[in-house]
C-alpha cells in the first residue's frame, strides 16, 4: 500500500451459471453485495469466469454449474 492509502481490492468474479436455482443465484448476488459493501471490491456476476481470470468464486452445485462440477472431481472422498 503505497503512502498508506489502502489498495481498492481486484475485481472478483462470482461465477454463477445460467442455469442455476433462484437460491443459488441470490446467494451470489449476496456475495457480490457483501464483497462490495465490506472490501469495496469491484464484484462482477458472471456466467462464464474467463480462463485468465484470478479471483473467482464459484457459486452452486454440480447439478446447476459446469464450472462446480468440474473442480468436484477435484473433492476428496468423504470419510466414513
Amino acid at each position: 500500500m503505497a503512502g498508506g492509502a489502502a489498495e481498492r481490492p481486484a475485481v472478483l468474479i462470482v461465477n454463477v451459471a445460467d442455469k442455476s436455482p433462484p437460491l443459488e443465484r441470490r446467494a451470489a448476488e449476496e456475495i457480490a453485495a457483501v464483497l462490495t459493501r465490506l472490501y469495496g471490491a469491484e464484484a462482477k456476476l458472471v456466467a462464464a469466469a474467463a480462463d485468465d481470470a484470478e479471483n473467482v468464486i464459484h457459486v452452486g452445485s454440480p447439478p446447476s454449474s459446469p464450472a462446480v462440477q468440474s473442480l468436484a472431481k477435484q473433492w476428496p472422498e468423504q470419510v466414513h
